[in-house]
């Protein structure tokens, strides 16, 4: 689920929430009130509050503030936890793939092609690594919303993966 959120001087006024579900083998229906899921999860990752309220995005496991100036993260912020940095043996990163995000308007928003040629890397700010408990946990770290430019070559390709 990608939650996104719009606020005005610290107060949120509009929540949309884009979630995908499977369908149950056994056709069992099932209730949920995923806005109050997302909120539960928001308020438990931002326990200790907002560095700023302007342009907050939730996704599964991270919350970020989200700069049309710069077009990406402001900040990020993530609850880890034992079960979430666990890894999954299903879960297998060749398969996540850097997209835009959608929530973002077109005008401010980051595409792959503004890392092409740039000389660099697209970096995340929540890691891909943190999140191996669920394949969707892991897609949600690469939206571009997420990343910020990052040297390549002695940081991101080296150091950082050390």
């Amino acid at each position: 689920a990608v939650v996104s959120t719009q606020s005005t001087g610290g107060n949120i006024e509009k929540i949309t929430i884009t979630a995908k579900a499977k369908a149950l083998a056994n056709d069992s229906e099932v209730s949920l009130n995923l806005e109050e899921i997302a909120i539960e999860r928001r308020n438990e990752i931002m326990k200790y509050g907002y560095p700023t309220m302007d342009n907050i995005k939730q996704f599964n496991d991270h919350v970020l503030a989200y700069s049309n100036v710069h077009k990406g993260p402001l900040w990020v912020c993530e609850h880890l936890t034992d079960y979430n940095i666990n890894l999954n043996k299903s879960v297998n990163r060749s398969q996540s793939k850097f997209v835009s995000d959608s929530t973002v308007p077109p005008i401010f928003r980051s595409y792959n092609s503004d890392f092409l040629g740039s000389g660099f890397d697209r970096g995340h700010l929540a890691a891909a690594a943190n999140h191996r408990h669920s394949q969707l946990a892991m897609n949600d770290t690469f939206y571009l919303s997420n990343i910020c430019p990052q040297i390549g070559k002695g940081l991101n390709r080296s150091k950082w993966n050390d």
